[in-house]
């Protein structure tokens, strides 16, 4: 249970245990959606965010985490999909959660100014969490170099949510291009 809690704590800017903890089994499928979504696989972190959706409805940001998957692995019409489901939820959502959803929601619009706004709330909320690498890939995307520069050097690609993230040394090599 320890190594369950140093993970949840490594994740906690897209876990949103302010709303109503998960149910147990619930969070292990989450924790193995996460370790695969570290590993860059997609389809199989989405599914894992799924079941652990299945095994607890109102572990929300369990669909957020698959909605990003499926973003990651192209399949924008399942992400939205998900967000919509998510979106008729939003009320029992803490601020931090809705901020992640609005970013996603914008990004699939291809609103970019209007995702970076999201997620510059979503970071400045939790510091130092995967919010940050999202902040700094939406700046990059919008081009304030320095500002996603910034925001990835808040990471350390030796901690969580970055160790192992090969997307992080990716980022980082663009933006100094």
């Amino acid at each position: 249970l320890a190594s369950e809690s140093v993970a949840l704590e490594d994740h906690r800017s897209v876990v949103d245990l302010a709303v109503q903890p998960p149910a147990y089994d619930a969070l292990l499928k989450w924790l193995d959606g996460m370790d695969a979504y570290i590993r860059s696989e997609w389809k199989a972190a989405a599914g894992l965010f799924r079941e652990a959706y299945a095994s607890d409805p109102n572990f929300t940001s369990a669909l957020v985490m698959a909605s990003i998957s499926l973003s990651n692995s192209g399949n924008r019409a399942a992400e939205d999909s998900l967000i919509a489901q998510v979106r008729a939820r939003q009320s029992e959502l803490s601020p931090h959660l809705q901020h992640w959803v609005e970013y996603r929601r914008a990004q699939l619009a291809g609103d970019h100014p209007k995702a970076l706004a999201a997620i510059r709330l979503a970071a400045q909320e939790w510091r130092g969490t995967k919010a940050a690498y999202n902040l700094a890939v939406e700046a990059l995307q919008n081009r304030y170099l320095t500002e996603a520069l910034t925001a990835l050097e808040t990471l350390s690609p030796e901690r969580f949510p970055m160790r192992g993230f090969v997307p992080y040394w990716d980022l980082l090599g663009t933006i100094h291009h």
